[in-house]
């Protein structure tokens, strides 16, 4: 089994995260984000450790390793700019997560969620999912948070049995305060800062 980084909770409580990052997902994120710690979970990113000597997809192959479950949002399907190019860094990602399902002597075989649009179209644009049950949802906050929500109470080591009304009720705040410390340090917050945060709205 991959070694436990000294930033991360324990593999049984760690939740892998995969989708965009850029400002038009950033609510989104959010709701991941406050969401999963809200429910007594630890979310991984690819930019967790802030370690830039280590190749990209080796710290996600590596994240994915550690954690038992990953988060992967794939509603971000359509081209963009003006050579209308989309962007497969998260099918990649969730291949990885498809690939660690099958359990090891060393390793628990991997649990994973993926979240598509609302409606069918998903099955034009990955198909194979189409044996599955992704959740879906409209790009919303909040209903993000409940696919996150919803996935997340049902995985056999959750800790805290939080309900969606006091998710919901302080995604507002966390959000609010997410933006303003991203201000402060440049939009290069520390991951722990930002899983302090969320901690203590969760608990506010």
């Amino acid at each position: 089994m991959t070694s436990q980084p000294s930033w991360a909770a324990e593999p049984e409580l760690s939740v892998f995260v995969n989708c965009p990052f850029d400002d038009q997902f950033r609510a989104s994120l959010d709701a991941i984000i406050f969401t999963t710690v809200h429910a007594g979970f630890f979310p991984w990113m690819a930019g967790s450790t802030g370690s830039v000597a280590v190749p990209r997809v080796q710290r996600i192959l590596e994240g994915l390793s550690w954690c038992r479950y990953s988060i992967h949002d794939l509603t971000r399907y359509q081209g963009e700019g003006p050579d209308n190019v989309s962007r497969f860094n998260m099918p990649l990602e969730l291949g990885m997560a498809m690939a660690l399902r099958t359990p090891t002597p060393d390793f628990d075989a991997h649990d994973w969620m993926v979240m598509v649009p609302d409606g069918h179209v998903y099955q034009r644009y990955i198909s194979d999912l189409a044996g599955f049950d992704p959740q879906a949802h409209d790009e919303s906050p909040q209903k993000v948070a409940l696919c996150v929500l919803s996935w997340l109470l049902t995985r056999p080591t959750v800790p805290v049995a939080v309900g969606p009304d006091d998710v919901i009720g302080k995604l507002p705040e966390y959000s609010a305060r997410k933006r303003a410390l991203d201000e402060s340090w440049g939009a290069k917050t520390p991951w722990g800062r930002v899983i302090d945060l969320a901690i203590e709205v969760a608990r506010g």
